[in-house]
């Protein structure tokens, strides 16, 4: 219990919501809630909870979150065979709609965590809830519930049924105001005249893969390299056009009979089971025929030997069910690497988890597992055909570039990043603070591409508080950036580094190891990175470090010590080959298996 728990406090569980003209003090669930300094200002006192999960909180939520998901995941699969009348076994199930469920039950159970401990915690007179036009909330594709949890309206929806279900506080029901909305990101697909004449070449250079025995798409290989894999193998790589939207809407009363036994479970998870009809992306449900005939009319191979991929499972539903067609019939899967994250934090994010449970070959940028023979341990895919720099060479550029990470309005699955947005930004603010004045004045701050679709926006940030600091429009191709960088800087875990000192870039990595959790692969590799000079725990060290180093940063960077710490730590997390197209054809090639020989799935 809080010193204060015998306040009484009006709770305020999201953003886009006014506050109510009470006595009672205000209590705001988190930081997502807006800036609520009017209140202040009429003399209404404001609280914010600031409860935050110990690392070891965190692994017991992960854990039970593990334990519910896996006692739905067949009743859930059973439940789409039958509306479907399909007859689907659990692993293709696996492939399309169990990372969905694994990142819902992580959701839900942290919102219900958040209200339960507030309601133990404070004295909750009341809140507000609106009611949210649930119909409307309803994710079309998996990509799209992944904007939907960090908006304020979703998650208004989602704590209020939180609120009533647990009924710990009173609470009122009120209108949905106009500022508590949200616009769908919509998958993207265009209709002018360029994009279509596009995906017609495409429609007809997909057609010679329709007889291939290996199927590969966006292996996150640069084009060339792509093309080159290609000719070894004797085939093409296939291009994949954006899935089209499908304009059905939700259907009210097919959810309403979906049976998700919620008898079953203690509160926590007959919640869940109750609110899945609701959530669940209509790629699995009202689309799931119009998704069939879809992937039907695309050039697809019907008896592929062996699928590589590194990045469309993450953003095609589509695929994932034709992947899951093609799986449970014998292709085998590979997928590749697609960022630096992987491997480098702890926990594992869930989305490496899923890929490496559904991989024959899991192909990563260096590192692996002796004990598990799904790892290949290859070459950075990404900077593969991509020439290094050079160590010797004398860079004559003159900026300083500092590369932002896109932060989480709400809680999120464990990613790289996962700091507040405001105490990141106020990280990165003490390491500018701190930069000499000549150094700051050349400073070019490079904000994460869409990143306000996750969060507000980090610009208003910089120019309220460094007016005179120079900020990318985020729309420049970052490789210009790097190349006319005299050093870079990132923020987070990621990929940006891995691509920076392979072009041979003076690179800082700083990181806040509260946000930032290494893995305990990745620490002993970043340790000897601290030891070096090149990663920093503390944003304001970074700085200081910069100005000790910034009139003549070869001598730092070209340093053998520097150089033979880099290579070591390259080798495990963006490893470099004399014939990476060679391991990587070899890897595919051998994961052509027989049943017998593939790792264990669930049936």
């Amino acid at each position: 219990m809080f010193a204060n728990d015998t306040m009484k406090h009006h709770l305020i569980t999201t953003g886009g919501v006014e506050l109510p003209t009470l006595n009672d003090p205000i209590l705001l669930l988190g930081p997502w809630c807006d800036d609520h300094s009017l209140a202040e200002q009429s003399n209404q006192q404001v609280t914010s909870s600031h409860s935050q999960n110990s690392p070891a909180e965190l692994h017991q939520l992960r854990v039970l979150a593990d334990e519910i998901s896996n006692r739905i995941f067949p009743d859930l699969c059973a439940e789409l065979n039958r509306l479907h009348q399909t007859d689907h076994s659990l692993r293709f199930w696996e492939y399309s709609v169990q990372l969905w469920l694994i990142n819902f039950v992580d959701t839900i159970i942290d919102r219900w965590q958040r209200i339960d401990s507030v309601a133990s915690s404070y004295s909750i007179t009341g809140t507000t809830i609106h009611q949210c036009r649930e119909m409307d909330l309803i994710p079309q594709t998996s990509n799209q519930f992944q904007f939907l949890i960090n908006s304020h309206l979703w998650n208004h929806l989602i704590f209020g049924k939180i609120i009533q279900e647990l009924g710990q506080f009173p609470y009122s029901i009120a209108p949905q105001p106009s500022t508590l909305k949200v616009e769908f990101v919509n998958d993207p697909s265009s209709n002018n005249l360029r994009t279509i004449t596009r995906q017609l070449l495409q429609k007809i250079s997909n057609l010679t893969t329709k007889a291939s025995s290996v199927f590969f798409v966006q292996t996150y290989l640069p084009k060339l390299s792509e093309l080159k894999l290609g000719l070894m193998l004797g085939t093409l790589p296939y291009r994949w056009y954006p899935d089209k939207t499908i304009s059905n809407k939700p259907d009210s009363a097919l959810r309403a009979s979906i049976d998700m036994k919620i008898e079953v479970g203690d509160h926590l998870e007959r919640f869940i089971r109750k609110t899945i009809p609701l959530q669940i992306p209509m790629s699995f449900l009202e689309n799931f025929k119009d998704n069939q005939q879809l992937i039907k009319d695309r050039s697809l191979p019907k008896n592929p030997r062996v699928i590589f991929t590194s990045n469309l499972h993450q953003s095609s539903d589509q695929f994932m069910l034709w992947l899951g067609q093609k799986a449970t019939k014998g292709s085998s899967v590979v997928i590749g690497q697609h960022g630096g994250v992987h491997g480098m934090i702890e926990p594992a994010s869930r989305e490496e988890l899923h890929e490496r449970q559904i991989s024959d070959r899991y192909l990563t940028w260096g590192w692996g597992d002796g004990e598990n023979t799904v790892f290949a341990p290859g070459p950075a895919l990404i900077n593969t055909g991509i020439n290094s720099g050079t160590k010797t060479k004398q860079r004559l550029a003159t900026q300083l570039l500092i590369v932002l990470d896109s932060t989480y309005r709400y809680p999120s699955m464990r990613r790289g990043m996962n700091g507040r947005r405001m105490s990141y930004l106020q990280s990165v603010g003490a390491l500018i603070k701190n930069l000499d004045p000549l150094t700051q004045k050349v400073a070019l701050v490079r904000p994460y591409r869409g990143q306000e679709q996750f969060d507000d926006s980090h610009l208003p940030y910089f120019e309220q508080n460094f007016p005179e600091i120079k900020i990318d429009s985020g729309s420049t191709p970052i490789k210009n950036l790097w190349n006319s960088s005299k050093l870079v800087v990132t923020t987070s875990i990621g990929t940006t580094y891995i691509q920076t000192i392979h072009r041979k870039i003076p690179t800082l990595i700083v990181l806040d190891p509260k946000s930032s959790n290494l893995s305990a692969r990745a620490l002993p590799s970043f340790q000897n990175l601290e030891r070096i000079g090149v990663y920093h725990s503390s944003f304001s060290s970074a700085a200081k470090f910069i100005n000790s180093i910034w009139t003549d940063i070869d001598q730092w960077w070209l340093d053998p010590s520097v150089q033979a710490a880099l290579d070591e730590f390259m080798n495990q997390f963006g490893r470099v080959s004399s014939h990476p197209l060679r391991i990587i054809k070899s890897n595919v090639k051998s994961t052509i298996l027989s049943s017998h020989e593939q790792h264990d799935r669930r049936d």
